[in-house]
């Protein structure tokens, strides 16, 4: 909840009113506040308003007795922004920005029971092969390069204008000769020798999570072919997410299977590693990646 067009006092004190009222109407209630997350490089100046808002958080947090959780330490990179995979317009969390808050709110342990039950929602983020809404649409003044909601769209060489015309709201993948080259927010310049993958919404989501730099794509007739780097192919923080993906994907599978068939705490176990990693700021999660890489491939459990 970030306040705009108010004081940190008026704020403070709306604040203090919400949780005595919340008190009052659910006496037995555990309130927890969190900390305002910080937001994306493109709206550096809001971080320091942020801080000072968060500041009134954690005294309101002390004086009315309630628990208090900063995420700034499992949410920002190293230069203090919203990390960049939890984001795709620099506000709104993706899916392992919403995982990181609940890490961070239950703890590696309990979180684990909230990510089994929901993993079958979450993995068609991960489709390897999506539909597209559209290549190359018409532009309309109601959606900026004729990409509206939820939209998955290719632009082309043919497209009727240089670069997309998307707005700031959504994601781009720049493709050339078969490999993508460049992420980006919106207004890409259309290579010739390649397209852009543009999305809003969940299919801003889907582009974050499976496309990088580097990564392999087709373009057939109305539809993306993804081929999957392995993870072998990938380093450092690219190969912990490669992990934490396919363990949300292959736990989806599971709901499927035989329950009699499928041994829980060793995927329990798993995923406390991966939530433990979840919680340390990236410039101290080298080691902890290459235990988790190892332990991952030594149980088999993602073959």
């Amino acid at each position: 909840m970030y306040p705009q067009h108010e004081s940190v006092e008026a704020w403070k004190e709306s604040y203090e009113c919400l949780i005595k009222e919340l008190r009052y109407y659910a006496p037995g209630a555990e309130i927890t506040l969190f900390s305002i997350p910080p937001f994306g490089q493109s709206f550096e100046n809001v971080n320091t308003d942020v801080k000072k808002y968060n500041n009134a958080i954690q005294q309101l947090a002390c004086q009315l007795k309630v628990n208090y959780i900063d995420l700034t330490p499992v949410m920002e990179d190293e230069s203090g922004y919203l990390r960049s995979s939890y984001t795709t317009d620099d506000i709104h969390f993706t899916l392992e920005g919403y995982v990181a808050w609940l890490v961070a709110f239950l703890g590696p342990q309990k979180s684990f029971e909230p990510v089994w039950n929901l993993a079958s929602k979450w993995s068609d983020f991960f489709d390897a092969e999506p539909e597209l809404a559209a290549i190359d649409p018409s532009c309309s003044l109601e959606y900026p390069g004729g990409r509206g909601p939820d939209m998955l769209v290719a632009y082309t060489p043919a497209y009727s204008a240089p670069t997309t015309g998307t707005n700031e709201w959504g994601r781009e993948a720049v493709v050339r000769e078969g490999k993508v080259v460049e992420m980006t927010h919106h207004n890409s310049v259309i290579p010739s020798d390649g397209y852009v993958i543009s999305g809003h919404g969940k299919a801003a989501q889907w582009i974050t999570y499976n496309l990088a730099p580097g990564s392999r794509v087709l373009l057939e007739e109305e539809r993306l072919v993804v081929k999957e780097a392995g993870i072998e192919e990938l380093t450092g923080y690219e190969k912990f997410r490669w992990i934490q993906n396919r363990v949300i994907i292959a736990i989806a599978e599971l709901q499927k299977a035989d329950a009699s068939k499928v041994n829980k705490q060793e995927w329990k176990a798993l995923w406390q590693d991966i939530a433990a990693i979840l919680l340390l700021p990236p410039s101290a999660m080298e080691e902890d990646i290459a235990k988790l890489e190892g332990a991952v491939l030594k149980t088999g459990l993602l073959q």
